[in-house]
C-alpha cells in the first residue's frame, strides 16, 4: 500500500465494538464500508465486557471526556430502542472524600446527580448516584452487528497480518486492538488483563463501583453491575498480563469486596468467572497513519463501550478529509 491509488473501498479490522461501531457510522454517512476480522463478534474482548459507561483506564484525559460525552448522549437516544440492549440506570460511583473525580466532566450538563458523604471501613467517601447508560453486551454487539448488516455492510472472516492482504483501492480503519502490537508493531500498546464473575440476577442490586476500596490489593478494583441475564461482579486490572486463565482465589476476593459493599449478594448463585485482556496503551491512537492509508482507533483501555461513538465521530472526521484530499 505505497502508491497512491484511486480509494473506492473502506475496509475495518475488527469486529468488536470499536470496528462494529465506528462502520455503522460510516455506512450512515454514504460510505462503502466491509469489516475483515479473524474473531466472529461474540468471541472479541468486548463480548467479555461488563459494559458500563464509564471512563476508565484511557487517555487523554481530554479527548476521553470528549469521545465518553459524545456517545453517552448517543446511548441515551439508542435507550428508546428496545431491541438496543442500552437502558439507563441509576448508579452509585464512590470516591476517596479528597479526590475530585475527572469523569463529572464528561457528564452531559443537564444529568441529575446527587452527591452525599459516606463512611466505608472507617474511611471517608464521596458517593455519587447518577442514571448513566448500562450496555448488556449480550444484546448490544447482536444489535450492532444486525445494523451494520442491514445498513448495507458485509463481514468477512479472515486474519490480517499484512496490509498487503488488503487491496490497494480500500482506505484501511484499524480497530484491530491489541492486533495492533504485531500488525503496526506498536510497542506502546499493552494488555489490560481483567477477571469478572457472573452471578445470577436478582431484583433490587444496585449497581455500584469504588476503585479504591480500602480492602483493594493492587491492581483489583471492585464494581457490581446488574443486568437482565446475571450481575457482574469486578474485578482486576493487571497490565502486561497475557494469560487469560480464571484465578480462583481473585474470585472469591471479588466477591468478598463486593459483598462488602451490598451483604444482599452473598446469597447469589455463581454461574460463571472469565478473564479478558483489554487493549491498553499510553493513550488511544485515533489519527492518520503517515505512511500508509490507514486511520488507526485503537487503545481504548477499559473505555472500549463509553468511547465508541465519540471516536467513531472522529474516524468519520478524519475519512472526510481523507476524500476530500484526494
Amino acid at each position: 500500500m505505497t502508491s497512491n491509488p484511486l480509494i473506492t473501498k473502506i475496509k475495518i479490522i475488527g469486529s468488536g465494538v470499536s470496528g462494529l461501531t465506528t462502520g455503522i457510522t460510516l455506512l450512515q454517512n454514504g460510505y462503502d464500508v466491509s469489516i475483515i476480522s479473524k474473531e466472529h463478534f461474540k468471541d472479541t474482548v468486548s463480548a467479555n465486557a461488563a459494559a458500563i459507561w464509564f471512563p476508565y483506564e484511557a487517555r487523554p484525559i481530554e479527548k476521553v471526556l470528549k469521545w465518553s460525552n459524545l456517545s453517552f448522549r448517543k446511548f441515551e437516544e439508542l435507550a428508546h430502542n428496545s431491541n438496543s440492549g442500552v437502558s439507563m440506570v441509576p448508579f452509585k460511583i464512590i470516591e476517596p472524600v479528597n479526590k475530585t473525580p475527572y469523569w463529572l466532566h464528561a457528564l452531559p450538563p443537564k444529568s441529575k446527580i446527587s452527591h452525599r458523604s459516606i463512611d466505608i471501613l472507617d474511611s471517608k467517601c464521596n458517593c455519587y448516584t447518577y442514571s448513566i447508560p448500562l450496555i448488556e453486551t449480550q444484546i448490544y454487539l447482536p444489535f450492532l452487528h444486525d445494523t451494520f448488516l442491514n445498513n448495507g455492510g458485509s463481514i468477512h472472516y479472515q486474519e490480517i497480518t499484512d496490509l498487503e492482504q488488503l487491496s490497494e483501492n480500500s482506505l484501511v480503519i484499524n480497530c484491530s486492538g491489541l492486533g495492533s502490537q504485531e500488525l503496526f508493531k506498536d510497542k506502546e500498546l499493552y494488555p489490560i488483563q481483567g477477571q469478572t464473575v457472573k452471578i445470577e440476577p436478582s431484583e433490587g442490586i444496585f449497581g455500584l463501583a469504588f476503585d479504591e476500596l480500602p480492602s483493594n490489593t493492587h491492581n483489583e478494583i471492585t464494581y457490581v453491575i446488574p443486568r437482565t441475564d446475571c450481575i457482574v461482579l469486578g474485578g482486576s486490572a493487571f497490565r502486561n498480563q497475557y494469560s487469560q486463565k480464571i484465578d480462583k482465589q481473585l474470585t472469591q476476593r471479588i466477591i468478598e469486596r463486593c459483598t462488602l459493599l451490598d451483604p444482599d449478594l452473598k446469597s447469589k448463585t455463581i454461574i460463571s468467572a472469565q478473564v479478558g485482556l483489554r487493549p491498553g496503551r499510553t493513550q488511544i491512537r485515533l489519527e492518520k497513519d503517515e505512511t500508509a492509508f490507514v486511520i488507526h482507533n485503537y487503545g481504548h483501555g477499559g473505555a472500549g463501550f463509553t468511547v465508541s461513538w465519540g471516536c467513531a465521530a472522529e474516524v468519520l472526521m478524519l475519512v472526510q478529509k481523507f476524500f476530500d484530499d484526494e
